[in-house]
């Protein structure tokens, strides 16, 4: 998600440079991060060396309405002489559903830009996440459904769609893949299949 807002972004530097003073971000929750931006002037002209920088911040969650702003723990710092500025936010400040960044200029003409913070728990750059806000996905533990893990759930497709299959009468057995045990019985008595055991250890 953050390489989707990135991406959006940067299409609108580069597309709508007049007009695009505000910019949404996804970042991880309760975690202190640096954002990046651009203080431009009426023509979409990036300024450099913008002088009186003040930062301030308002945040907010599902419930509760915006309050007003306050100044940032930390000021914006100009990226070399680019007119692109970094601003770090603290882990606190990040402690928010929803946060609001603007930084204002005293460079005549230069105007305010505006950050709209979405929060999530766990990091944007994971694919997966635990269903605790963990950001390591642990196919051992983490669960599929039920009691089955996803490493017991792969192991039981690996050994009904690759292992061999035997059976005694009407109870079939499909085995692992190393073929060192049955990792499915079933019984197919009459028109029925019954799952008798399924072991994904």
């Amino acid at each position: 998600m953050k390489k989707t807002s990135v991406i959006f972004s940067l299409l609108c530097f580069c597309l709508l440079p007049s007009i695009l003073l505000g910019v949404e971000l996804v970042r991880q929750k309760n975690t202190a991060t640096i954002i990046a931006f651009p203080i431009v002037d009426a023509d979409g002209d990036y300024v450099s060396g913008a002088t009186g920088l003040d930062s301030e911040i308002d945040a907010w969650s599902d419930t509760v309405a915006p309050n007003g702003f306050t100044d940032c723990t930390n000021e914006a710092i100009e990226i070399g002489s680019s007119g692109w500025y970094h601003l770090s936010l603290t882990q606190a400040e990040m402690n928010n559903d929803y946060i609001v960044i603007q930084t204002k200029t005293s460079t005549s003409g230069a105007k305010s830009q505006g950050i709209l913070i979405r929060t999530m728990v766990g990091d944007p750059l994971n694919m997966a996440t635990t269903s605790d806000g963990g950001t390591t996905f642990d196919p051992e533990s983490d669960i599929l459904e039920g009691t089955l893990s996803f490493a017991a759930a792969w192991r039981l497709m690996g050994a009904s769609l690759f292992g061999d299959v035997e059976n005694s009468g009407t109870t079939y057995y499909f085995r692992d893949v190393a073929d060192s045990k049955a990792r499915i019985t079933i019984d197919l008595s009459g028109s029925n299949r019954n799952t008798i055991n399924l072991d994904g250890d």
